[in-house]
């Protein structure tokens, strides 16, 4: 076949250039966890709609203006291993590593990678993906109701206890004692079938998401 032919020129120059940033992207908008591709100078070159939705749910992903980005100094670690890690990846291939992110009382988890090697790709991309626990797919209260018989108070505090929340935190948030939310508790380990918070947790962590 002759590639000089005119023709044929033509056909391929209309082609349009094969882009894997392109591919990439198709593929973080079919993931439901928060992900963004960065270039190595922390520039957002393009975000999942988790990640949009993260953003109302946490200043470690907004800019001053409150556009979607990365503010320093919190993501300033993260940007300098860029180095460290285009190294990794050209010597050993695909190679990921986690941070965590924090600023004030808030934190969240980044696990990130090179996309292409900077030797072989001009403009290599970092691939984020975050872990906070505005991320995490709810635990529906109402599934809680119907599957355990649960009152409504019950549901409430088995869910808060699944995000984390210590038993006076939770007391505040369902505006009780610390004592009545152990009652509740005993109540729901009754119910579950289960002896304890660890074991509850484990429980509800497998059900069905919202």
């Amino acid at each position: 076949m002759d590639l000089s032919d005119p023709p044929l020129q033509s056909v391929l120059e209309g082609q349009p250039a094969f882009n894997p940033h392109y591919l990439s992207h198709q593929l973080l908008d079919r993931l439901q966890q928060p992900a963004l591709l960065l270039t190595l100078r922390g520039e957002v070159q393009h975000a999942n709609r988790a990640a949009h939705d993260l953003r109302q749910h946490t200043a470690l992903l907004q800019r001053a203006d409150g556009s979607l980005g990365l503010p320093a100094p919190a993501w300033t670690p993260l940007l300098a291993r860029c180095d460290r890690l285009a190294l990794a990846h050209a010597a050993s291939g695909t190679h990921f590593e986690s941070l965590r992110v924090e600023a004030g009382t808030e934190s969240l988890q980044a696990v990130y990678g090179l996309l292409g090697a900077p030797v072989l790709d001009p403009q290599p991309l970092l691939l984020v993906l975050l872990y906070h626990p505005r991320s995490a797919p709810g635990i529906d209260p109402a599934l809680l109701r119907a599957m355990f018989k649960l009152t409504p108070t019950e549901a409430r505090i088995a869910v808060l206890l699944a995000e984390g929340l210590t038993l006076k935190e939770i007391a505040a948030a369902v505006q009780s004692q610390p004592d009545t939310v152990r009652k509740h508790l005993r109540c729901v380990f009754g119910k579950t079938g289960t002896g304890r918070q660890l074991d509850l947790v484990r429980l509800l962590l497998h059900l069905p998401r919202a």
